[in-house]
């Protein structure tokens, strides 16, 4: 497994800088590159015309693209040279994931992007930007979070369709307007199932917020050249943003374990094993906090675990709350147990615990809005 390496950096427009704005609300952000696109032209009859500019070139998305990397990235290389058997064949597969930032959200929650201006946090001119960016990595599997509904149906799902994916999305609960999209290349996959995970239910207080998380089971479409001497298993694909609040750790463990049953009971096979699970998301935790531990290491003693701790976001509580995790987490209506599957599948294990039946390796990296590209393989 490997992550991406940083492209050659190629040339980019700049406009003339600006001013910043005297008594705004925001300062300039000296990691951003003060340049944008163009707006958008309008066609002879007045209507807006679904192109962008970019000096002398005019393309009409989606079309080849020359790539500019705005923000500086420092990749991890996770390749294990060991985890490859000489001379053994795999289907190798790319898996991007990337929290794309609603803009309901930016306008609900306005305190949080003071540092950027206005501009560059306008939807019209970060979908031009994300879809170059997606093209660009060409993954064959995209988990995307915060997708706004009306942006989904309008831009993303036909963009991406056009661009050769079969696009799946899950709405959030409630008045909420964004969700969780899956996307796959339809030359590399075909889809088997479809799990729409919701974690609020009105009777378990625990799970009082309207977050949820999607579950696909894929098939491997193989080539002519590729099928000869290889049979690849299913592929387990979730994804999901858990609560953001840093004092609910008992809320996001919850969630987490709705959405853990969910990914064991889909990826089951009739012979009673598991076929291979990528897990993505926003989990809004830190790579070193017991939340993440639980999914790396697959167990977390909760015995007196503050629950403001979970999530090792200790910076943003301010003024730490008292609340210890209860045991049980939830109720046993919710028809989980503390393994994280749904109790006709697996009896309680140890009380004062919490597992993982199927830890994942550390793929994770610290901050809120990144991107993380990995190439797989399954044999």
């Amino acid at each position: 497994m490997e992550s991406a390496e940083r492209t050659t950096e190629t040339p980019t427009l700049r406009e003339e800088k600006k001013a910043p704005q005297v008594g705004g609300s925001w300062e300039e952000d000296p990691a951003v590159l003060d340049w944008k696109l163009p707006q958008d032209k309008k066609g002879g009859d007045g209507q807006q015309e679904r192109k962008w500019q970019m000096g002398d070139i005019e393309e009409t998305l989606p079309q080849p693209i020359i790539y500019h990397e705005i923000l500086w990235r420092d990749w991890q290389d996770l390749y294990n040279p060991d985890l490859v058997a000489l001379g053994e064949k795999q289907f190798d597969f790319t898996v991007l994931s990337y929290n794309i930032l609603s803009q309901d959200l930016i306008e609900q929650n306005s305190h949080l992007y003071q540092h950027c201006p206005p501009s560059i946090l306008h939807w019209d001119y970060r979908w031009p930007n994300l879809l170059q960016e997606l093209q660009h990595w060409e993954a064959d599997i995209l988990c995307l979070q915060e997708v706004q509904e009306n942006h989904y149906k309008d831009q993303i799902q036909p963009s991406l369709s056009a661009l050769g994916y079969s696009c799946h999305y899950k709405r959030r609960t409630g008045r909420k307007t964004d969700g969780c999209a899956i996307c796959f290349k339809t030359q590399r996959f075909t889809l088997l199932l479809e799990s729409h995970v919701e974690f609020f239910r009105p009777a378990v207080d625990v799970l009082n917020r309207d977050n949820v998380g999607l579950v696909l089971l894929l098939r491997p479409v193989l080539s002519e050249e590729a099928s000869e001497g290889l049979s690849p298993p299913s592929l387990c694909v979730a994804n999901t943003h858990l609560l953001y609040n840093p004092r609910r750790g008992d809320i996001k463990l919850a969630q987490l374990a709705l959405l853990l049953a969910e990914v064991d009971k889909l990826s089951s096979t009739t012979e009673g094993q598991r076929c291979p699970i990528i897990l993505c998301g926003d989990l809004n935790a830190t790579p070193n906090s017991p939340l993440y531990q639980l999914l790396h290491n697959g167990v977390l003693n909760c015995r007196g675990l503050p629950a403001w701790k979970v999530s090792g976001q200790d910076q943003y509580c301010g003024v730490p709350h008292s609340r210890i995790l209860p045991f049980p987490l939830w109720p046993d209506i919710l028809g989980v147990n503390d393994r994280c599957q749904y109790t006709a599948m697996r009896p309680p294990k140890v009380k004062g615990e919490i597992t993982c039946p199927h830890p994942v390796p550390p793929m994770t990296q610290q901050g809120r809005l990144i991107s993380l590209i990995c190439f797989c393989a399954i044999r």
